[in-house]
């Protein structure tokens, strides 16, 4: 067996395994449902909010001090020295290029004095090279100076005294570090790491000593203090002024802050910082009533929820896991063991579960959204929990399957939606009244309108019950107040009324989708009872006899139903579906033969049988093609159940000579009917048939025809898997007698016309032209080109059930 095979027997309608399944799965989401995984302790305290209530520690938990380990961890990243590339060797770059420049400029002045032209015209330098040497001059030290410093410079013919000068001030200017931007520096008793040199040969060290470090002002100052000291007794002092003012142009930085550098070492250190941890003991006071929350406190509570969800969600999950499946499947096991009408199917019982854990959601959700809005989501007075549909979920079990059903789930509904209010035993009475109200007055509902009837009945009375509630809340010791604050009271009357009409627009809603589904409600019954449907008005039209016995069969099924408290409604449109199948040959069935010619005697009994069988597969492949609900589909082919077709068993018999007759050739394929609506369908099909025979109807013939066909009927097994009792089959005897007195009472004859009804005198000739017989194609195989629609290879192939016409005589009944 391959595993498709064996799923689909697993999980076929009635095997155990499926039932067991489905009671696990839903036991398993109604008890999500119900728990709340997220910690409700110091639930929606933020930082920087106040707390209304002190929140005690319920139990020990680790805790990570977010607070203190984000302060250790600055303090880490503060405690690392900033970093500083120095470029050590910018003396030596600068200096060789005072050098290259003095020396230049020394060579082309010399060459400009030697010079034949030079000596006519100047004996120290012409003007325009002068102009050319100076310009360069400052073009090779990349500096700006002054005119007058580069004339003074000039005319002492940029001697190497005035190099000298320059070169040992820049000394001593560039003799500490010098930083651009000082503020870069830490605070005085840090120290700064140096990192020199280049990749391959760096080096770095502490620098403590931040007097080392100094702004370009403060290196030309030095300069300046230097040139003055050194060069004091010079007797050239423009000399000396222009060297110190070529050496402070000269000074630049030769310490730079590496921001980038910094902050990843700074970074790594605070990363290397492990987490402050520490232990709230239970019953600790992490929060005092009044406390504006800081962030050690939210730190506290986060960790407190989240140990909360952990420690505590699958313990809440299989507390309620217990007590949906004690609350759920005790009043089910206990209906299905007393109460005959409650769902039997298992698909009505997997209806109710998710009809069930709608109802769950819609109240998670509303608990949810009372939370989002700070609402008081979960408790008694709130008004949010008003507006869980379990009224909605009683009103569509009540249309889906039964009351004793929509009475079960109300409780179970009931007692699982107060328990997600916070267990509120008032909110469990609120939705038991309300549901209840709606399931009773949807009961008597057959349109669609009443439904909103029935929410809007139901919301009146939860209002009125939610204003008792709230004066029996008043009466209480533990939560007395000074009144009745009225606009509280009427917004949720409101509120209860509102919920009334949103169940009744849900249960709206969700019909039509439940019906695609295969279940059948008398709204879709209704709209199938309009005689105006095609199968009936062809059926009308091609099988008269066959509709008009199908309306009085309805008729019969009706009452019967009645009395025992069956669906009269589904008997009723099941009887005027159920021989739809003798439309597709209506000459073979004599409700349907006006001529007098028989064509079963051109047939022998064996074919004559499987004509008439086969009108159950026919109806079924009619109801089929045009989407009849199930229950009509199966009432097609249980109508019949397994019977024999006496007449043309006792023919073939006849014809045998004495030799065995296969008995399974002139039976139904069944199946035998299994529901009370079903068998009464049966008993009212043979009644009716068989009362035409009496020639003289009165109570006791028909009675006595009756009785003879329920005796006939039970003897013969089709009844051993119907729930009929024989109380039950009597009082569907005297409705079927009660009914057939009225369509067969006596009347009066008429003076004009008693020769004809006594049986007397001549009977004027009508003409024949007027009855009109039509055979439409059969559905599960279209007849062969150029056969005879009367000859015998027009039904080899059919094998399936209609009437027999050897119901017992009211003479021998």
């Amino acid at each position: 067996m391959g595993l498709r095979e064996l799923l689909t027997r697993l999980f076929a309608p009635e095997h155990p395994f499926r039932r067991g399944f489905a009671v696990v799965v839903f036991c398993l989401a109604a008890a999500g449902l119900l728990t709340d995984f997220r910690a409700d302790v110091g639930a929606g305290l933020l930082e920087g909010e106040v707390a209304s209530d002190d929140v005690l520690a319920p139990f020990a938990f680790p805790f990570v001090d977010e607070s203190a380990t984000a302060e250790r961890r600055a303090a880490a990243g503060l405690a690392v020295a900033p970093v500083f590339d120095a470029d050590p060797d910018l003396v030596q770059r600068l200096r060789g290029r005072v050098a290259q420049a003095f020396d230049m400029a020394r060579r082309r002045g010399s060459a400009a004095a030697s010079s034949p032209r030079g000596a006519r015209r100047d004996p120290h330098m012409v003007a325009e090279a002068r102009t050319e040497i100076l310009r360069d001059f400052t073009a090779s030290l990349d500096v700006t100076l002054s005119s007058e410093v580069l004339w003074v410079l000039a005319e002492d013919g940029f001697s190497p005294q005035a190099e000298a000068m320059v070169d040992e001030s820049l000394s001593v200017g560039l003799e500490r570090y010098v930083l651009r931007d000082p503020a870069a520096l830490p605070a005085s008793g840090k120290a700064i790491t140096v990192v020199s040199g280049f990749e391959g040969r760096r080096e770095e060290g502490p620098l403590t000593d931040l007097s080392q470090v100094r702004s370009p002002e403060e290196a030309r100052q030095a300069v300046s203090l230097f040139v003055l000291e050194r060069f004091a007794g010079n007797p050239d002092a423009a000399v000396v002024q222009a060297a110190a003012s070529v050496a402070r142009a000269l000074v630049r930085p030769n310490l730079s802050y590496n921001a980038i550098v910094t902050e990843e070492r700074r970074a790594a250190a605070a990363a290397a910082v492990e987490s402050v941890r520490g232990e709230v003991r239970r019953g600790t006071r992490i929060v005092r009533a009044g406390d504006v929350i800081d962030r050690r406190q939210a730190s506290m509570l986060v960790t407190l929820r989240e140990a909360d969800r952990h420690a505590a969600a699958s313990w809440r999950f299989g507390l309620w896991l217990a007590y949906v499946a004690t609350v759920a499947l005790a009043p089910v096991a206990f209906a299905r063991g007393t109460i005959r009408k409650f769902a039997r199917k298992q698909a009505e019982l997997e209806a109710m579960g998710i009809v069930l854990l709608f109802v769950l959601l819609a109240g998670r959700l509303a608990v949810s959204s009372a939370q989002l809005m700070r609402l008081p989501g979960h408790d008694d007075a709130s008004t949010i929990g008003l507006l869980v549909p379990v009224a909605g979920g009683a009103m569509l079990v009540r249309i889906l399957v039964n009351s004793e059903s929509a009475l079960i789930f109300a409780v179970v509904a009931s007692l699982l939606s107060g328990a997600l209010m916070d267990q509120s035993a008032l909110y469990a009475s609120w939705y038991l009244v309300t549901a209840l109200v709606a399931a009773s007055a949807v009961g008597q509902a057959r349109e669609r309108l009443n439904v909103l009837r029935a929410g809007l009945l139901s919301g009146v009375v939860g209002a009125g019950l939610v204003l008792i509630l709230m004066l029996v809340r008043m009466q209480s010791p533990t939560d007395a107040t000074t009144g009745l604050d009225w606009t509280s009271a009427a917004g949720q009357a409101l509120a209860a009324v509102g919920s009334g009409l949103v169940s009744a627009m849900l249960t709206l809603g969700l019909v039509p989708v439940m019906e695609l589904f295969g279940f059948l409600t008398d709204y879709k019954l209704f709209e199938l009872a309009n005689l105006n449907h095609p199968l009936l008005r062809r059926l009308m039209l091609q099988a008269p006899g066959t509709y008009h016995h199908s309306v009085i069969v309805g008729s019969l099924s009706e009452a019967a139903c009645e009395a025992t408290g069956a669906n009269a409604l589904l008997a009723r449109v099941a009887c005027y579906f159920h021989d739809i199948g003798k439309g597709v040959k209506p000459q073979y069935f004599v409700e349907n033969q006006r001529d007098g010619n028989n064509r079963h005697d051109r047939l022998s009994p064996e074919q004559s049988a499987q004509v008439i069988i086969n009108h159950v597969r026919e109806g079924g492949a009619l109801a089929r093609q045009h989407k009849l609900p199930k229950p009509i589909y199966d009432n097609i082919f249980m109508h019949h159940g397994t019977g024999i077709i006496l007449y043309f068993h006792n023919r073939a018999k006849e014809q045998a000579d004495g030799q065995p007759v296969e008995e399974a050739l002139f039976r139904y394929p069944g199946p035998k009917p299994n529901t009370r609506e079903a068998g009464i369908i049966m008993l009212a099909d043979k009644v009716e048939a068989a009362c035409r025979t009496i020639k003289e109807p009165s109570e006791e013939r028909m009675r006595a025809m009756i009785q003879a066909i329920v005796n006939q009927v039970m003897a013969d097994g089709q009844l051993e898997e119907c729930p009929l009792t024989v109380r039950e089959l009597y009082q569907i005897s005297d409705a079927f007698v009660a009914v057939l007195l009225g369509i067969y009472h006596h009347r009066i004859e008429y003076p004009a016309t008693k020769a004809i009804s006594s049986g007397g005198g001549k009977v004027p000739a009508v003409p024949r032209q007027g009855t009109i017989t039509l055979e439409i194609v059969n559905p599960l195989r279209p007849p062969r080109l150029g056969s005879d629609s009367g000859s015998v290879e027009d039904y080899e192939a059919v094998d399936v059930p209609p009437r027999e016409r050897n119901l017992p005589d009211v003479d021998d009944a």
